[in-house]
């Protein structure tokens, strides 16, 4: 198997992108069949290094975890929020993010 070079891809994360690749994005799957960027489990990016994603996208993920791994997917999805957005700039942004 051949190593992802992720430098060849945007800085961006879509996981479990489905069929909905998203362009300027990374997208993961673990499906081949939706041919993503990388095919990998969203439990497992090790694959990917830290601390260089800017953005992950991570829609219609949840139901298909775990349950006991739903919890503290939120609580950090939570935490990584407010962290961010409080490092943003305040006031109205310029632009919606897209969804």
């Amino acid at each position: 198997m051949n190593e992802f070079d992720y430098r060849k891809y945007p800085n961006k994360l879509n996981l479990g992108c489905g069929f909905d690749k998203r362009p300027g994005y990374t997208n993961v799957d673990m499906n081949s069949f939706h041919s993503p960027d990388l095919v990998c489990d969203v439990l497992d990016l090790s694959v990917l290094p830290k601390n260089y994603y800017v953005e992950i996208v991570a829609q219609d993920i949840l139901e298909h975890l775990p349950r006991n791994l739903t919890k503290s997917a939120l609580v950090y999805s939570a935490i990584s929020y407010f962290m961010i957005s409080a490092t943003q700039p305040r006031g109205r942004p310029k632009q919606a993010p897209t969804i």
